[in-house]
């Protein structure tokens, strides 16, 4: 599923697709979560909230039915990355998602 990039401190990316009704959230651990039974009017209503943060947290967090897809990188996994690393990563993956959204942009 493709992400779009979004500005929010917990949250860096978030996808859907309409025909499986499945929406994915990537966080700014770099963990990935796909929420189902997402309906389009709650997918739209999230992209047009202030806080995407506030709004994943009331609306659809607590939701029961999600899977995790990557899970946060640990310690073991990152090799200890400092936080600079971290945050590298971060930009570097906002960057990708950019770049792929910009391909698939709809003109």
């Amino acid at each position: 599923m493709n992400r779009i990039p979004i500005r929010s401190s917990s949250i860096i990316s978030a996808g859907y697709d309409p025909e499986t009704r499945e929406m994915d959230i990537e966080f700014s651990s770099l963990a990935v979560y796909r929420y189902s039974d997402v309906t389009l009017g709650l997918w739209r209503a999230f992209m047009d909230s202030k806080s995407k943060g506030v709004f994943f947290a009331t609306y659809i967090r607590v939701r029961d039915k999600y899977t995790c897809i990557r899970p946060r990188p640990t310690k073991e996994q990152s090799h200890g990355d400092s936080d600079k690393a971290k945050e590298r990563k971060i930009s570097e993956t906002k960057q990708a998602v950019a770049k792929r959204a910009a391909k698939n942009r709809i003109s």
